[in-house]
């Protein structure tokens, strides 16, 4: 097929809306993670106002998509694929300079401060500045009247599915800090309803508060998004598949995970018993009788700030090594998900890039091979040269890359993958990927 008809296929076909969406035209991409964006009116680490900025410099070199890693919130490992919130976003990130309906005196005095005690040292971000940040949010919130932002009550409706058990957790373990969700009052540990409301009403303002700063962010960014997508430039986003153990999803939907279970990896050369990462595996029957609620409002969530995405570790909507959490000396194995391969993809209205960093997969699932020099496939590939027989609309295109590109675990990968689509798989594609840019 000649690029015309790849693109009239495309824009023809059961995904049509997800492609005049983004265009089939070729792109080039820069991926970044968000916390080295660092500018000066950044306070310790890159802030969402500082897109805006990376944004103009993708005009002057032709850059028409920013790869972003995960911003969900973090726990005290500050791993952006362990996070305690699939929802939620960091408020590490905020510019507290650009907050909604705050009128708060000597708030341009206090972000100063705040900005030079955290200035990177070393190109190195100090996470203080994270604790810092929400101290200071505390006294702009106690100062702010909420009762009447009407943006604000709208966001607390529409988030609901979310929001209060994420912010209830929050404020539990900040008074239980250091001791996971399995160690708090047996009560509040298997949430039981009195225990829940009680402790809601005599934490409200604190609970308010962690709403507050969620609202925040959410409207920070969509404003840099509709900045950055006035200039004809897509925000791509990377969704986490897996959540921590610890973290407000887990605690308010324990009968979706198989706590007993850890996920992980299979044994090669380096661990021969495999890896434990820690985070429970997905209980999908479970989920599957829910209507898959749980994985549409987090992809609901998300299409407020990115015009596509990457799924990390996507093979494990099909299958996922686990291993027992309490023994180890019990090699693990495969566990298949019986009922993700069709109804799932009902789920994804975006466009997404679909990431398989550890194995390969059926026909069933969304796999673009990327090859190195020579059509040798890279890490996690299989060529493939034909239609998926049970997905119309998408393709299996082997795209030679060179070797190093096919070596970075499909985080920029993928979507080189996908951009290239709706050009002959015989060219030769050469891309400058940046994995961090200073902003002066």
């Amino acid at each position: 097929m000649n690029t015309g008809e790849i693109n009239s296929y495309l824009l023809n076909s059961r995904c049509k809306d997800k492609w005049q969406l983004v265009g089939t035209k070729r792109r080039a991409g820069v991926a970044v993670p968000l916390f080295s964006l660092y500018s000066k009116t950044s306070s310790g680490i890159g802030e969402l106002t500082d897109l805006k900025l990376l944004a103009d410099w993708c005009l002057k070199t032709g850059i028409s998509i920013i790869q972003l890693l995960p911003l969900n919130d973090v726990g005290s490992d500050f791993a952006p694929y362990n996070s305690v919130s699939s929802f939620a976003l960091d408020p590490m990130y905020l510019n507290l300079n650009d907050l909604s309906y705050t009128e708060t005196a000597e708030l341009s005095q206090k972000t100063g401060t705040l900005r030079k005690k955290f200035r990177p040292v070393f190109r190195k971000v100090n996470y203080k500045v994270k604790q810092a940040k929400l101290e200071l949010l505390w006294q702009i919130y106690r100062e702010t009247n909420t009762d009447e932002i009407a943006d604000y009550i709208l966001y607390k409706k529409n988030n609901q599915y979310w929001l209060n058990d994420y912010s209830v957790y929050k404020v539990i373990a900040e008074l239980n800090p250091g001791i996971g969700w399995f160690n708090w009052d047996e009560d509040l540990k298997n949430r039981v309803n009195e225990a829940v409301t009680a402790f809601e009403k005599l934490n409200y303002e604190r609970i308010e508060f962690h709403k507050w700063v969620q609202w925040q962010l959410f409207e920070q960014f969509r404003k840099v998004k509709q900045e950055i997508s006035e200039k004809s430039i897509i925000i791509m986003g990377d969704l986490p598949f897996l959540v921590s153990r610890e973290s407000a999803d887990v605690w308010s939907h324990q009968e979706y995970f198989n706590l007993h279970l850890s996920s992980g990896a299979p044994p090669d050369m380096y661990f021969a018993m495999g890896q434990k990462w820690g985070m429970p595996p997905y209980n999908w029957n479970i989920i599957a009788d829910d209507g898959f609620s749980y994985v549409k409002e987090k992809l609901k969530y998300a299409e407020n700030f990115y015009d596509m995405y990457r799924i990390d570790h996507f093979v494990g909507l099909f299958r996922v090594w686990v291993s027992p959490v309490e023994d180890n000396s019990i090699p693990g194995s495969f566990r298949a998900c019986q009922k993700t391969d069709r109804t799932i993809r009902g789920c994804f209205r975006m466009r997404a890039s679909y990431g398989n960093g550890a194995g390969t997969l059926g026909s069933s699932a969304v796999v673009f091979s990327i090859a190195g020099p020579g059509g040798r496939p890279g890490r996690g590939a299989r060529p493939r040269n034909d239609r998926a027989p049970d997905m119309p609309g998408l393709w299996f295109l082997p795209v030679p890359v060179p070797a190093y590109l096919s070596r970075l675990s499909t985080f920029c990968g993928t979507w080189l993958a996908w951009a290239s689509i709706a050009v002959p798989a015989c060219c030769r594609i050469c891309v400058r990927v940046i994995s961090a840019v200073s902003l002066a």
